[in-house]
């Protein structure tokens, strides 16, 4: 069961572990994931986003620091899509999920956070952010928006 998902901004913080954040983030993965079975939700778009401002110093040091800090926190890398690869065709299923995220692109403006809303909204999950006064002017706290920086 997914508790918390992440946006990019949240993983590059926690993975960079240099910053009072990645205290704050490490905080709330651990309460995250105190239930048996919880797990924090990367989705793909948010780890592409952390890795490009990781890798402007180095992308080697960039995939250490993305591999490294994730080996205590149960994860689960949330799909692009609802389904893995595979040549079954699309279905119903992804085709409503599409349009339900292009919805919130376009709402929001940005396709990170469109995905990132999708799957805390399928999951009944928080969402820790960097942008959350956008998220609440949108869709209010949904199951709880909270503050990279601890607002």
């Amino acid at each position: 069961m997914i508790r918390l998902v992440l946006d990019g901004a949240a993983i590059e913080a926690y993975c960079r572990r240099d910053s009072v954040s990645s205290v704050f983030i490490a905080e709330l993965l651990a309460e995250a994931t105190d239930e048996r079975g919880a797990t924090v939700g990367l989705p793909v778009v948010s780890l592409v986003n952390a890795y490009q401002g990781l890798g402007k110093r180095s992308h080697f040091r960039a995939w250490r620091e993305l591999a490294g800090a994730w080996t205590d926190v149960p994860t689960a890398v949330l799909p692009s899509h609802g389904r893995g690869y595979g040549a079954t065709g699309v279905l119903a299923d992804d085709v409503t999920m599409v349009e339900l995220i292009a919805h919130y692109v376009g709402m929001l403006g940005d396709p990170e956070l469109g995905q990132v809303v999708h799957f805390a909204q399928q999951h009944h999950a928080q969402i820790l952010t960097a942008r959350p006064a956008l998220l609440r002017t949108h869709f209010g706290e949904l199951y709880g928006i909270l503050s990279l920086d601890g607002e």
